[in-house]
C-alpha cells in the first residue's frame, strides 16, 4: 500500500468536511477507505459527532497487527463517538486488537439477541462490546446489520415476469451465483464444487445449469484481472468437459445485470449459491431472500459471510471445506419443497427484521446517543473549570 498517498486522500476528506460541518454536526464516516479521517477530523473539529461504520470484516489481532500503520489507524477510530460494524464478531475483534496497543478501559457487554446465536457457525457471537474508554472518553461500539429495502425489492418482485426464464430452463434447475470479480468471493472455489458435483453425479448432467454473475470490481488492478482470468478458465474447462450441442453447464457473465432482469433470475432459481471467503455481510443474499415472494428457493450461504450470522436458516457451507461445498449444492438440489418453504420462511422473516430501514434507524439511535454523552461530559468539564 502507498501509505502516504493514503495520508493525503484521508486529510483532503477530512479538510473538505471540517469546511462543510457546522458546529456540533454529526460526521458519518464509511469503511477502511477512510481509516484516517475520524482522527485527522477530531483534530480539526473537536466538537463534531463522528461515527464511522466499517463494512468489510474487521480481523482478529493476531493478523490485523501485522500492519505496520496499526496504531495511526485504531487511534484514528479511537477518535470516534461511535464505531459500527455489521456483527458482533467484527466488534470484539476491534476491541481486542485496540486493547492490544491502546489502554482501552470501562468496557461494557451485552449479550447478543438469540436470533443472531448460531451453533457451530464460524462468526456466531455470545455476547459483543457496547461501550469503551479510552483517553478520557467514551466510544460506543455497535454491531448492527444493514439490510436491503425489502418493500422496494418486494414490489419489484411482485412485477417481474420470471415465467420466460423457467420456460427456457425447461426441466432444468438453475443455480444462481452473483456477486464482484473479487479473489474473496470464492469463484473459482465454486466453479470447482460444481464440476466436483456433475463428475460425482452424472445423472445432473443436463439437468441442472449454474449462471455465474461475476462483475468487474476494478478493471486496473491485477489480482482483479488473476481472478477474472481464473473464473473464465475453470468456466471454460467445465463446460469443455461436460457439455453438449443442447446443454451447457455454465453461464458465464462478466457484466452487470440491470436490477429488474436479476430479480427475475432471482425469482427462476431454485438455488441461490453465496459462498465468499470472506464477506463483511453480503447483501445479494438478502437481495434473493427479499424478492423470493412465493416462499420458495433455497439459498446456500457460506458461514464466513457477515449475512450468515442472521440468515442461518440457509444451508450454511464452509468454502474452505471440498465436501461441505459439494454436499451443500446437492442438499439445496434434493430438497423436499416442504423443506424449501419452512426454510424460506424464516429467512424472509430475518430479512424483513434486519432491513435498511430498521439500520438506519438503529444507526441514528446511535448518534442521538452519543450526541447527548458528548453534551454530557461538556457539561461535566465546564462545571468542574468553574
Amino acid at each position: 500500500m502507498d501509505w502516504p498517498t493514503f495520508r493525503e486522500v484521508n486529510w483532503a476528506f477530512a479538510e473538505a468536511t471540517a469546511r462543510e460541518a457546522s458546529k456540533g454536526a454529526r460526521v458519518w464516516v464509511h469503511d477502511y477507505n477512510l481509516w484516517l479521517v475520524p482522527g485527522y477530523l477530531r483534530q480539526l473539529r473537536p466538537n463534531l459527532v463522528i461515527s464511522f461504520f466499517h463494512h468489510t470484516p474487521f480481523p482478529a489481532a493476531d493478523m490485523f497487527n501485522v500492519l505496520p500503520w496499526r496504531r495511526e489507524i485504531v487511534e484514528s477510530l479511537l477518535a470516534c463517538d461511535v464505531v459500527g460494524f455489521h456483527i458482533p464478531r467484527s466488534a470484539a475483534n476491534f476491541l481486542s486488537v485496540a486493547r492490544s496497543l491502546f489502554d482501552v478501559t470501562g468496557i461494557e457487554r451485552a449479550d447478543v439477541d438469540p436470533d443472531l446465536v448460531s451453533e457451530g457457525t464460524a462468526l456466531s457471537e455470545r455476547s459483543a462490546p457496547t461501550l469503551i474508554e479510552y483517553d478520557g472518553r467514551q466510544i460506543a461500539i455497535s454491531a448492527s446489520a444493514v439490510g436491503v429495502a425489502t418493500d422496494f425489492v418486494e414490489e419489484r418482485a411482485r412485477d417481474a415476469a420470471a415465467e420466460e426464464v423457467r420456460r427456457e430452463m425447461g426441466d432444468m434447475q438453475l443455480i444462481l451465483s452473483v456477486g464482484r470479480t473479487d479473489y474473496t468471493k470464492g469463484g473459482v472455489e465454486q466453479l470447482q464444487s460444481f464440476e466436483r458435483v456433475l463428475e460425482a453425479n452424472p445423472q445432473l448432467i443436463g439437468k441442472v445449469r449454474l449462471m455465474h454473475v461475476s462483475v468487474s470490481a476494478n478493471r486496473n488492478m491485477t489480482a482483479y484481472e488473476d481472478t477474472q482470468a481464473g473464473i473464465e478458465e475453470t468456466a471454460g474447462r467445465i463446460n469443455g468437459r461436460f457439455g453438449t450441442l443442447e446443454w451447457q453447464p455454465i453461464t458465464l457473465i462478466s457484466r452487470a445485470i440491470p436490477f429488474d432482469d436479476l430479480i427475475k433470475y432471482y425469482l427462476a432459481a431454485d438455488v441461490a449459491w453465496i459462498t465468499p471467503l470472506a464477506d463483511g455481510m453480503n447483501l445479494v443474499c438478502k437481495e434473493y431472500v427479499a424478492s423470493r415472494v412465493d416462499g420458495d428457493g433455497v439459498l446456500v450461504l457460506s458461514e464466513f459471510a457477515g449475512a450468515a450470522v442472521e440468515l442461518n436458516s440457509a444451508v450454511i457451507t464452509n468454502p474452505f471445506s471440498n465436501l461441505s461445498m459439494d454436499q451443500a449444492n446437492l442438499h439445496a438440489l434434493q430438497m423436499a419443497p416442504e423443506e424449501r418453504r419452512e426454510r424460506m420462511a424464516a429467512l424472509r422473516r430475518m430479512v424483513q427484521r434486519y432491513s435498511v430501514a430498521a439500520w438506519g434507524k438503529d444507526q441514528q439511535a446511535k448518534f442521538e446517543r452519543a450526541a447527548q454523552r458528548r453534551l454530557a461530559l461538556a457539561e461535566i468539564a465546564e462545571v468542574k473549570s468553574a
